[in-house]
């Protein structure tokens, strides 16, 4: 809920891009009165698209909400270089209590510099109103790391001081022939449980702390349904403090529906472990959070592509998305996503209390860092 005020614009950026391209901060953008009932002067004055890539949709939703006093949004227009719009809509009457939504899509034209004003004319003092828009043009994504595990061994993993294997438990990891995503290798993950709970951790963390905003992708390969108790495939941990061991923060499970199929879901950790005092996901929150999708289940015996987009924040105003072959699944925003001491760190997993039947193998490949989505349809 927002703190109510006479009049209150609040913009938000709900992603439907088409292509690869980084997030937009901030998320929204408030308008909010400067005195009587009707009178609207804007505050932050300025909006940012961050990068935006060609041939990419973003749906820019603008709601309104009156507390005090009718107001008619007679026009709004959007206008400027790079880009262009469409899905205006105007003439809603607000009442006292009542919000209303305008929707306009926005499509970069170009690699270059979008600028431009989105212009709000309504029966308020004072109006029109218009709020600039700023951003920058993407370059195609630059590959920060990778790994294709092609030297047969788990090298690609290492580096000093910021990767390499971590696992626990009865747990095994390799490179392997069994199967791959391209070439001749993959890596290989069994784990078995008892003891509880065992876990294969290929981490990664030079880049993340590094890149505040970056994409973490692999390919997965399932040659079987499983069923675990919780079964973690990817996460990200944070440290507290230089000596400190890293807490979960978001990981990404594969659980089974109620038909046993398997699917994806997203999971906030409320750290420290194991007690768990963390405020978050979102401000005033505390507790651990599940978040479920209906859209895709994760198929067995295919290779399927795994993204995640995280732009990191000890405050409210980090973001994680979710990809599964190229389809968005899962996102949260304003949200807390690593403690304030240093940068995520970031692992494929197969770690579970539980699992049946055990041992439990998948294998992952090709794995990525980037500053740019790299899944399919990219």
């Amino acid at each position: 809920m927002v703190r109510q005020t006479p009049l209150i614009i609040a913009l938000c950026l709900c992603s439907s891009w088409l292509f690869a391209q980084a997030p937009a901060p901030p998320t929204n953008l408030r308008l909010v009165t400067a005195g009587g009932p009707v009178q609207l002067s804007a505050n932050p004055t300025s909006l940012s698209f961050g990068n935006v890539s060609p041939g990419s949709q973003r749906t820019l939703s603008v709601t309104l909400s009156s507390v005090n006093a009718n107001v008619t949004i007679s026009n709004v227009s959007v206008s400027g270089t790079g880009f262009s719009a469409s899905g205006v809509s105007a003439g809603q009457v607000l009442v006292p209590g009542n919000t209303a939504t305008l929707n306009v899509v926005f499509a970069p034209t170009t690699f270059g510099s979008v600028t431009g004003t989105v212009t709000i004319t309504s029966s308020a003092a004072n109006s029109p109103t218009t709020i600039p828009l700023t951003g920058a043009g993407s370059s195609p994504a630059t590959i920060l790391w990778s790994a294709d595990h092609e030297e047969g061994n788990m090298s690609d993993w290492y580096t000093a001081s910021g990767g390499g294997e971590f696992n626990s438990g009865t747990a095994f990891s390799g490179a392997s022939t069994d199967v791959a995503h391209s070439g001749k290798f993959s890596a290989k993950g069994t784990i078995s449980t008892p003891p509880s709970p065992s876990a294969v951790r290929l981490f990664r963390w030079t880049e993340g702390r590094a890149n505040p905003s970056a994409y973490y992708s692999a390919w997965f390969y399932f040659p079987q349904i499983y069923t675990p108790s919780w079964w973690i495939i990817d996460q990200f941990k944070s440290r507290n403090c230089s000596t400190c061991d890293p807490d979960p923060f978001w990981f990404v499970q594969a659980r089974n529906r109620a038909d046993g199929k398997m699917a994806l879901s997203l999971t906030f950790w409320y750290g420290p472990w194991p007690g768990g005092t963390v405020e978050g996901p979102h401000a005033g929150e505390f507790g651990g959070r599940d978040y479920y999708q209906s859209i895709k289940e994760l198929p067995t015996s295919q290779w399927v592509h795994i993204e995640i987009f995280l732009r990191q924040s000890a405050a409210f105003d980090g973001e994680i998305v979710v990809w599964q072959d190229g389809v968005e699944i899962l996102r949260q925003t304003n949200v807390k996503t690593r403690y304030p001491y240093m940068g995520d760190e970031w692992a494929v997993s197969s770690y579970s209390a539980s699992i049946s039947p055990s041992p439990a193998t998948i294998y992952f490949d090709d794995a990525a860092i980037s500053t740019g989505r790299l899944g399919p349809g990219f």
